[in-house]
């Protein structure tokens, strides 16, 4: 479980760094101006003025790396299809094995469907947990 861990961690952190990376080249260069000014350190600028700047990033790129560790499939089943004994066995891995392995249909389709709901749920909890505002678009 360490050795996939690991690799999830691989092929998810450049995708989290490159939306961080976006986010803080919208941050103002007059937000650290004022800073400066105002005479705040260094921690004090980040934990002030970059980190509320974040805010919504931050919660979007949380968001996206939860969703998809939801769904990781492919990289476990490539690695071990859920093995040894189940040690690696995430909620697609269960519901492809009834699927395609066991053939129940049924059994395997409620369980996609359960973890499409999960996801949605959860992704609705967080953004207006989070109260994220998105620029752009029509306003209501």
């Amino acid at each position: 479980m360490v050795a996939v861990q690991i690799s999830a961690v691989w092929r998810g952190a450049p995708f989290a760094a490159l939306l961080l990376l976006a986010g803080l080249q919208t941050i103002s260069v007059e937000l650290y101006e004022a800073a400066d000014i105002d005479g705040a350190s260094a921690w004090q600028k980040f934990a002030r003025v970059t980190i509320p700047s974040l805010k919504s990033t931050i919660g979007i790129t949380l968001m996206f790396t939860t969703l998809n560790a939801f769904k990781s499939f492919d990289l476990i089943y490539g690695m071990t299809k859920g093995g040894p004994m189940e040690s690696t066995e995430t909620m697609m891995i269960y519901a492809q094995m009834h699927l395609f392995t066991f053939l129940r249909f049924g059994y395997g389709s409620a369980s996609v469907l359960v973890i499409v709901l999960f996801c949605l749920i959860f992704a609705v909890v967080y953004i207006r947990g989070l109260k994220l505002e998105f620029s752009g678009g029509a306003t209501q």
